[in-house]
């Protein structure tokens, strides 16, 4: 298990949406799985499309993945609000209770899969 921590940025969310052209505004998360070499992957139950610096339809039960390093690496955006959840209990052997959470970021990531 990873303990990495984002602090909050400078900016609101409502301009971070705006700035994208093209994208997802990826709401919601649950279970997945990272390793040691920093390859992630997480499940998406809820999304959705941003067209020209708008919200539009939900995207339901998808995923995304990457190496969490590259993913720090595009970051260019952080948001000024925090949340943070007790989000379960890791499942690999033993039960240590793992929680989630922080700023929305603007980030490069694959969603669904090549």
């Amino acid at each position: 298990m990873r303990n990495t921590a984002i602090l909050p940025g400078k900016d609101k969310i409502d301009d971070m949406i705006q700035s994208i052209d093209d994208g997802y505004y990826l709401v919601n998360h649950s279970n997945g799985q990272a390793d040691y070499t920093g390859e992630f992957t997480f499940g998406i139950p809820l999304g959705y499309e941003i067209k020209q610096g708008k919200v539009g339809r939900a995207i339901l039960d998808t995923t995304i993945s990457g190496i969490a390093f590259d993913v720090f690496k595009s970051v260019t955006m952080i948001s000024d609000e925090m949340t943070w959840m007790q989000g379960g209990f890791c499942g690999k052997k033993q039960m240590i209770p793992v929680g989630m959470g922080g700023p929305a970021i603007k980030c490069n990531v694959m969603i669904g899969g090549k």
